[in-house]
Formats: structure tokens, sequence, C-alpha cells
């Protein structure tokens, strides 16, 4: 009598488990969420294949719409707590990748930098650049990463970085010599300003070639300047990659067309010091006396 009493429970335990098991399987663990009925079956199975059971149950709990991080999940570092910070970046700036505004939130984590602070940047600066500048930091310990990149008017230096900045509006010069005629660019503002100021040069020197100057020089970017075997860096140098003044497009170098003459002896070294200015470009190294950066058409004035 006993051993079927045993044999019943254990029948009876079994059939419950069994039950329990049928029930189960069959539950579906977006059931509860409140936008099940309106999702996509693309979203559910997002939601389904990315995210575990506790992460489900704090979306149903705090009821977040699939519109709020759906569009996010499939990049690599997602985390689903950390929703409202990817839409703080990618509601205020459409036009970057979900998976740079992922990227960039996990970056933040492990730097200094506030979200409020990268949100200020990425005004000027792209979601690439912000995130090699993250990533790698600057060349530069210490240095103030600028909000005004883009100004003519801006003093790169050991204090003061534009990062991995590229300008949004360079365009290869024409019409002016350079050195084994190879491409040169500028900003459009500061090569028509060039252009100008070679015509001038030639019409009162009586030479062509911008009167006597080959550009030999003009924009380079962060990974150029860094890998420049000819460029000696110092902290008290405008030499590293974001305290470069070619990195801005505003600069260019020269050499004379007679290569055989002191270039601070030369008749266009003359010229240049009376009227370079009057085209919005200075010497801005007095170490170099080839480096003319333009500081925008406020100086000519």
């Amino acid at each position: 009598m006993q051993k079927k009493r045993i044999a019943l429970i254990l029948i009876m335990i079994l059939f419950a488990i069994g039950c329990f098991l049928k029930i189960n399987s069959k539950y579906d663990v977006l059931a509860r969420y409140p936008y099940t009925e309106f999702m996509s079956e693309k979203d559910s199975n997002l939601i389904r294949n990315h995210l575990d059971k506790n992460e489900i149950e704090y979306i149903i709990e705090y009821a977040i719409a699939p519109a709020d991080f759906v569009r996010y999940i499939e990049a690599e570092g997602f985390n689903i707590y950390d929703i409202a910070n990817y839409n703080a970046i990618g509601k205020e700036f459409e036009q970057i990748l979900p998976e740079h505004c992922v990227k960039l939130v996990n970056l933040l984590k492990n730097s200094e930098m506030s979200l409020e602070t990268c949100i200020s940047y990425l005004y000027v600066y792209s979601s690439e650049e912000m995130i090699m500048y993250l990533e790698k930091g600057d060349a530069i310990k210490d240095a103030f990463l600028s909000f005004e990149p883009h100004s003519y008017s801006i003093i790169v230096s050991v204090y003061n970085s534009v990062g991995y900045y590229t300008p949004r509006d360079l365009a290869r010069m024409t019409s002016i010599q350079t050195v084994d005629n190879q491409p040169i660019y500028l900003r459009n503002e500061a090569k028509d300003a060039l252009l100008n100021m070679c015509a001038m040069a030639s019409q009162d020197l009586g030479e062509n070639s911008c009167g006597g100057l080959i550009v030999k020089s003009g924009y380079k970017s962060w990974d150029e300047i860094e890998n420049d075997q000819f460029i000696e860096f110092s902290l008290d140098a405008l030499n590293h990659a974001g305290h470069n003044e070619h990195q801005l497009g505003l600069a260019v170098d020269f050499v004379l067309l007679n290569e055989n003459q002191s270039f601070v002896d030369s008749k266009q070294f003359t010229w240049l010091q009376e009227h370079s200015k009057e085209f919005g470009f200075v010497i801005s190294n007095e170490d170099n006396y080839t480096h003319y950066r333009y500081m925008g058409k406020s100086i000519q004035e």
C-alpha cells in the first residue's frame, strides 16, 4: 500500500512538471510588453535575439518603447540600460549612425569628458572625429579641445587642440605651381585669397608661378602630420597633429622657384612682408619665414 502511494505521488509530480514545461514552452516572454501588438515582426525578433530575460523584464517594467532602443540594438557594445544616453546623442543628431552613438557612450564611461560636453563638441566635430579623440587621446597631455576648429582666427598651441578635425570645405589648388606638381588643398576662402595674392605677386615681381614662389605644402591630415618623418615634434612647437596649422587647411609653405637663392634675402620674401597681410596671410611662426597662415578677411581691413 505504501509503495502504491509513493508511486502515485511520483506520477503526480511528474505530471505537474510536464504541464509546467509545456505551458512554459508556449509562454511568450513579451506577452506583458505593452507594445507587443504594435511591433513589427522584425523588431520583435530583434528584442528576443538581443535581450536576455532580465533586460526584457526591464523594458516591460518601465514600458520602454521599441522606438527608443531598437535602432541601437545590433550595435557592438549595446547596453539596454544606456538607452537614455544613446538617445541624448541620437535624437539631437539624427545623422549620426546608431553604432556611433553606442560607441561614444561606451567611450565616455572611461573618459573624464561628460556626455553634455561631448554633445557640445558634436556640433562642430563629426562622430568619427570624436570617437578617435576619445579612443586615442591627444598628442599633448592636458591640451584643451577647441570648440571652434573651423574659425579662421583659431590659435593652435600646446594648450589648444583641434584633435582629429578635418575641414569640411577643402578644395584643391589649381593654377598655382606646387612642388613636383603634387595635389595641395586649402579651405576654399584661403585658396581664393592665395590665388589673388599670387596673381598680384606675379604682376608686381614680373615672374610666373606666384611671383617666383612655389607652394610646397598646404592641408595635412592628422595621419600625415604624425607620420611625417621630417617633422621634429616638441612640446613648444606647433608641430603635433591637432596642434599643427596645416591641419586647419589654412597654412601654406613656400619655396623659391630659384632654388639657389636664400628665401629671407629674396625679393619674394620682401614682397610677402609688405603685402601678404592685405590678403589675410601672416607669418605665424617667427622661426619659419616660409610658413604663411591665413587668418581671414578681417585682418585685410
